[in-house]
Formats: C-alpha cells, sequence, structure tokens
C-alpha cells in the first residue's frame, strides 16, 4: 500500500485489504495487473478484479499484482514477461458503465484513459516506445482490459452496482484470455 493509500486507510471509517502478491515463479511468462485506486470506488476495478482472479487460479507461470502508477512505474513492472494483461478502469463513452472491453494498447484511441497515462508523468504509451528504443524485453501481447467507468474523485472502497455486476464477465475474459495466450505460445503463433 502506498503511503497515500495508507494515510487515506488511517483517516477514514473503511479499510482497503492489501492485495496479497501471489508468489512469482522465476520466469513467469504472464503478468495480469491491476491497475487504479481502490480508495476512489470504480477507479479501484482493476484491483477487485485481479483479486478475485487470484483467488480463483494459482498457476506457476501466471503473476497476479496490483498497481496504481501510471506510465515509466508501470512500463519498468512490465520489463520481462512474455505477455501482460492490464486490468483497468476506463472512460470512453463507447458503452454503458460496466461494459467490459479487451484492446491492445495500440488500440487504445485516448491515451488518457484510466492508468495507462498522468499528468505527472509520460503516457504508457510513450514509455513503451522509449522501452524499445533501449530494447528492453516488452511482453507481447499487451492487451489492456478495460471496464467502463463514470469519473469520479469520490473517495469509497466500494464500486457501484454496474462495475461490481462486471466483475465476473472481466474475470471470465481475462481467463478466455489466459487459455488463448497458453495455447498460441505452445503453438509458437502470435495471439491473434
Amino acid at each position: 500500500m502506498t503511503p497515500v493509500q495508507s494515510q487515506a486507510a488511517e483517516n477514514t471509517s473503511f479499510q482497503v485489504e492489501e492485495i496479497p502478491r501471489a508468489p512469482a515463479e522465476p520466469g513467469a511468462a504472464t503478468l495480469v495487473l491491476g491497475l487504479g485506486n481502490p480508495l476512489l470506488g470504480d477507479d479501484g476495478a482493476g484491483w477487485k478484479i485481479v483479486s478475485t482472479l487470484q483467488d480463483q487460479m494459482r498457476a506457476r507461470d501466471i503473476e497476479f499484482d496490483c498497481l496504481d502508477c501510471s506510465g515509466l512505474a508501470l512500463m519498468e513492472r512490465l520489463v520481462g514477461y512474455r505477455q501482460a494483461i492490464l486490468v483497468d478502469a476506463v472512460t470512453t463513452g463507447s458503452g454503458p458503465l460496466g461494459q467490459v472491453q479487451c484492446l491492445s494498447v495500440e488500440e487504445l484511441g485516448d491515451p488518457s484513459l484510466g492508468h495507462l497515462t498522468s499528468a505527472h508523468d509520460t503516457s504508457l504509451r510513450s514509455a513503451l516506445e522509449l522501452a524499445r528504443e533501449l530494447d528492453l524485453p516488452l511482453p507481447s501481447p499487451i492487451l489492456v482490459i478495460g471496464i467502463e467507468v463514470q469519473p469520479s474523485n469520490d473517495c469509497s472502497a466500494r464500486l457501484s452496482g454496474p462495475v461490481e455486476e462486471a466483475v465476473p464477465q472481466a474475470t471470465e475474459k481475462i481467463r478466455d484470455l489466459l487459455a488463448s495466450l497458453r495455447a498460441t505460445a505452445g503453438r509458437g503463433v502470435p495471439p491473434g
């Protein structure tokens, strides 16, 4: 938990559980990374979904984690994995609250979506370009599971009804993606 989250948790009547990190296997092939801030309501959707997945499945080749950062720090977290799935709250306006979308980083139309960028850091796209220039080993593919949310700065550890209802659909979508990534990796074929 970051110092800000810790301070916020101490100054409120609710507590946010630290998501225990799955023991990382050396050379884990896939990183499933929840993004967001669990103290800002629907913004914590990525954490909730990854926590749910971590409770449901154990696999030596998958590492589950959650972060509340973007840009360079997020790019650094991705280095060394064969593939990655980022799970984040997004505001695209392309669907109803709780809609689950699967995109590649390259398909993201607006670089200011979710935690893939920050006013105090560079966008994930820019950070990934820098990593490629530096020949850092990045995952391929990097997929994004986005859950449509309404922007809000309300302090709450709870998800709204539509976003909470999307958690099972998002976890199932990620399970399907993980199975597809495993199958295509076993055949040496890039996922499509």
